[in-house]
C-alpha cells in the first residue's frame, strides 16, 4: 500500500470523526492485508468489525455511533434516542449508540451499539446529519414513542415543532403509514395539537402540571386584539379573560423583549384580563404553588 493510499483514508477519516468502513478503504485503494498492516503500526485501530479509527483523533459519542452506522451497512441509521439526540430534541436521551438495520443487512451481533431490526425502512425515513445517517424526526418520534410517558414524548414532540424539524401534517402522514404499530399516545397527542403553534419545553410542561391538577386545559396561543394589533397568551381561559405567559428573561431574548412583554400585558390588564406570569422556577420547584394561583385566579373570575 502507498502513503497516497493512506492519506486517502485519513481525508474520509477527517469528514467521519475519524473512523471509516472497509468498503470506503477498498475505493482508496488500501485491501484486507493493507489495512492489517496499517493497524499493526499502531495508526490506526480496529473498533467495530469492518470498522477501523484513526489513532489520536477525539474519541467522542457521534464517534461511537458513526462506526456503527459503517458498521451496519449502506442502508443502517442511527435511530431511536440517538437520532432523538442528534436531532436535538428535548429530553434526556443519555450517550446511546443505537441503529436500525433492515433484516437482510447483517445479523452479526457485536458489542456496543443496540440494533434494532426492521423490515420497513424507506427513503422517505431517512435522512442525515452531517456524515451520520439518521431516521428522520418523524420516524424518530414514532420509534422512541413506545418508551416515553406522555408528558416526555409531548415536549420531545413539541421541540420539533417549534424547531420546524417536522410539522403535525407531516407526523400525521408517517403516523398514518404505520398501522401496525401501537402509536396510540402519540395520536392523542397530534389531536390536541394546532397545527401553526408550538411550545417551549417549559410552556409544555406548564401545560401539563394544569392537566395534572385536573384544572380545565387552557387555551394555547390565544389571540386577543387590544385595538391596534393582535397580542398572544401562551396559554388563556378566555371566558375568565385569565392569561397565563411564561416569563422569563433568558427566554424572551434580551432585555428590551422583555420589557415590551411587560408593557403589552399593562394594555391588556386596562381591558380587564388578569394576567399570570410563570417561570421555570414555578414550574419545577413549586408546583402546587403554581396551581393554586391558577385555581384562585379561575375560582375569583367564576365568583364575579
Amino acid at each position: 500500500m502507498t502513503r497516497v493510499g493512506e492519506l486517502r483514508l485519513i481525508a474520509i477519516a477527517e469528514r467521519q470523526f475519524g473512523v471509516v468502513s472497509n468498503a470506503q478503504m477498498r475505493e482508496a485503494g488500501v485491501d484486507r492485508r493493507a489495512a492489517w498492516r496499517l493497524v499493526r503500526t499502531g495508526r490506526w485501530e480496529p473498533t467495530l468489525p469492518g470498522v477501523i479509527r484513526q489513532v489520536g483523533t477525539h474519541r467522542s459519542w457521534k464517534q461511537s455511533v458513526m462506526a456503527a452506522t459503517l458498521w451496519g451497512g449502506p442502508l443502517c441509521v442511527a435511530s431511536h434516542f440517538a437520532a432523538a439526540r442528534l436531532w436535538d430534541l428535548d429530553g434526556e436521551w443519555g450517550e446511546p449508540v443505537e441503529v436500525t438495520v433492515q433484516y437482510a443487512m447483517t445479523n452479526e451481533r457485536v458489542d456496543g451499539p443496540v440494533v434494532h431490526r426492521t423490515r420497513r425502512l424507506q427513503p422517505r425515513d431517512r435522512s442525515a446529519l452531517g456524515p451520520i445517517p439518521v431516521t428522520r424526526v418523524e420516524r424518530t418520534l414514532i420509534d422512541i414513542s413506545a418508551r416515553l410517558d406522555r408528558n416526555d414524548l409531548e415536549i420531545a414532540m413539541e421541540s420539533a415543532f417549534r424547531s420546524r424539524r417536522t410539522s403535525v401534517t407531516r407526523l400525521w402522514g408517517r403516523v398514518d403509514a404505520h398501522p401496525g404499530r401501537n402509536l396510540t399516545v402519540l395520536r392523542r397527542l397530534l389531536e390536541t395539537c394546532q397545527p401553526d403553534h408550538s411550545h417551549s419545553r417549559w410552556e409544555t410542561k406548564l401545560l401539563q402540571l394544569i392537566r395534572e391538577a385536573g384544572l380545565p386545559e387552557p387555551v394555547r396561543q390565544h389571540r386577543v386584539w387590544d385595538g391596534t394589533k393582535w397580542r398572544f397568551f401562551d396559554l388563556a381561559y378566555p371566558d375568565l379573560m385569565i392569561g397565563i405567559e411564561y416569563d422569563s428573561y433568558r427566554w424572551h431574548s434580551g432585555r428590551q423583549a422583555w420589557e415590551r412583554g411587560h408593557t403589552r400585558n399593562a394594555d391588556l390588564i386596562i381591558l380587564g384580563w388578569r394576567i399570570l406570569p410563570v417561570t421555570m422556577d414555578d414550574v419545577d420547584l413549586t408546583r402546587q404553588r403554581t396551581v393554586d394561583r391558577i385555581r384562585t385566579l379561575r375560582e375569583t373570575a367564576l365568583a364575579r
